[in-house]
């Protein structure tokens, strides 16, 4: 349910020569209140957003853990479908918290910087946008957990 402030009709009449001006004020849509955002966000993460986080987090760990073994075929191969999958998440619904969507999509971001860059073989600059794009995602999180979004 939107909420918003109501319309006034404003009627001013001058006392000299009886002359009736009538405006009509209307007033924004009111910020949605934290159960109403939460109900958003809850629905975001019903609709695939959820899915999205899971995906995202099982691809950043398979790189780490790849790298850290120093599997580099398997690396590689994450590298592709971490790629493959921001790709592929870039083009979902946005995030409903104008300050939630920031983050996402600067996590998305990086971890696509950070896909181009293992694939290059540049693999500081690989470890420093996963840092990055961790940093953001964690941001996301805690702004679920502060509405009191659940599956997180």
């Amino acid at each position: 349910m939107k909420r918003s402030a109501s319309t006034t009709t404003l009627v001013l009449a001058a006392a000299a020569g009886g002359i009736l001006l009538a405006a009509t004020l209307h007033a924004h849509p009111l910020p949605p209140t934290p159960a109403e955002m939460s109900h958003r966000v809850t629905t975001w993460m019903a609709n695939g957003g959820s899915h999205d986080l899971g995906v995202l987090g099982n691809d950043m760990a398979n790189v780490n853990s790849d790298r850290a073994s120093q599997d580099f075929e398997g690396f590689f191969y994450d590298c592709t479908s971490l790629d493959s999958d921001v790709s592929t998440i870039l083009g979902h619904k946005a995030l409903p918290d104008g300050n939630m969507q920031y983050h996402w999509v600067a996590s998305l971001n990086h971890l696509q910087r950070s896909a181009t860059a293992c694939l290059a073989g540049n693999f500081d600059l690989q470890d420093a946008e996963l840092i990055m794009a961790s940093t953001e995602v964690q941001a996301v999180r805690n702004r679920m957990s502060e509405l009191g979004v659940t599956g997180v």
